[in-house]
């Protein structure tokens, strides 16, 4: 089964400063009966699924007579998932089918059962590589989002504050002129009186402490500005080394199908020499516990003897997005439905 992953860049305008690149991931898989799930990897695995393959419960009995067996074989620890919750997903996964079937499918057997295994390599490293980058990326959008908005307002407080000087700064002109034509006025008319010389007088301190407190306030607003334009700059250039970094998450991990599961015959031999063939689930590629279960249920499905579908949504489709399975619950669409009656009247 595989997987398809999307790029990571999306454009976003912010405001007369930057331009906002945002950063989403999709992971890519192939599924030839293999589960299905994206990584953004180089190339395409094989596909081991072999979804004509017809698994037998038991010797002589054919269409889900009796239930599938089931064990589970084995959990690389590095997948950083315990034994209970890898059983557990099994469970859930086969309940899909036994829901839709209204009867039990399946069986844990953990002496005879269908071998499920849980086999760690670069497809999941690479997996976890990209998911640890894209949550630091969107960590970083997040800061980025908060420094964009903080400086949004800053500059609105800061044109806010320019217009009240403005205001202020045209008041003074007007209160200036009128007492320059005042004193002028009484210059004209000779020595003016005691009374209305303290007052002039008074009326001069007061703009001179105006105009003083107008000087300060336009200093302190061009110094303002200046911090605006510095942290708008220092803004745009961490924006362009974020989306230098998005390119290269982009070139290095690429759009591309990826084999996370497989369900196929396999060659044993047991302690005593004796060679023998037999069909085993392996898992090796899943991000959330959402898609394990997709990536479960199809291959459980080919153990039903189901093959693959062609309906986008279908469950046994070869391959998925890895970003649709993770926005919608797993489920049996229609295509898949018809196929299990068909297989198991």
């Amino acid at each position: 089964m595989h997987a398809r992953t999307p790029g990571l860049i999306a454009a976003l305008c912010v405001g007369a400063f930057v331009t906002w690149l945002a950063m989403g991931g999709r992971v890519a898989t192939t599924d030839a009966d293999t589960s299905r799930n994206a990584v953004g990897v180089g190339g395409v695995e094989a596909d081991g699924d072999r979804g004509s393959t017809t698994i037998l419960p038991e010797e002589g009995v054919r269409r889900c007579e009796a239930p599938v067996r089931w064990s589970l074989a084995e959990v690389d620890p590095r997948f950083g998932l315990a034994v209970a919750d890898a059983r557990s997903a099994v469970e859930e996964a086969a309940s899909l089918w036994e829901a839709a079937a209204g009867r039990r499918l399946f069986q844990a057997d953990s002496a005879a059962g269908l071998p499920i295994r849980f086999v760690y390599d670069a497809r999941q490293a690479r997996a976890n590589e990209r998911v640890r980058l894209e949550r630091a990326f969107r960590d970083l959008d997040r800061t980025l989002e908060y420094r964009r908005v903080s400086l949004r307002q800053d500059r609105d407080r800061h044109n806010e504050d320019g217009a009240r000087y403005e205001a202020r700064a045209r008041s003074f002109e007007v209160a200036l002129a009128e007492h320059n034509q005042r004193v002028r006025e009484w210059n004209g008319a000779g020595a003016s009186p005691g009374a209305v010389a303290e007052e002039l007088r008074e009326a001069e301190e007061a703009l001179e402490r105006t105009q003083a407190e107008l000087a300060a306030q336009l200093q302190e607003l061009r110094a303002w500005e200046q911090r605006i334009r510095a942290e708008a700059e220092d803004l745009a250039s961490a924006l362009e080394e974020r989306n230098r970094e998005a390119d290269r998450i982009e070139r290095d991990f690429p759009l591309a199908r990826v084999e996370s599961g497989a369900y196929r015959e396999v060659v044993r031999q047991d302690a005593t020499g004796r060679v023998a063939v037999g069909p085993e689930i392996r898992v090796h590629l899943f991000v959330t516990r959402q898609e394990l279960i997709g990536v479960l249920a199809h291959e459980l499905g080919h153990a039903l003897g189901l093959q693959h579908e062609t309906g986008a949504e279908a469950l046994m489709n070869a391959e998925h997005e890895r970003e649709s399975r993770t926005r919608t619950a797993v489920r049996i669409t229609p295509a898949d439905l018809a196929q299990l009656r068909a297989r198991c009247p």
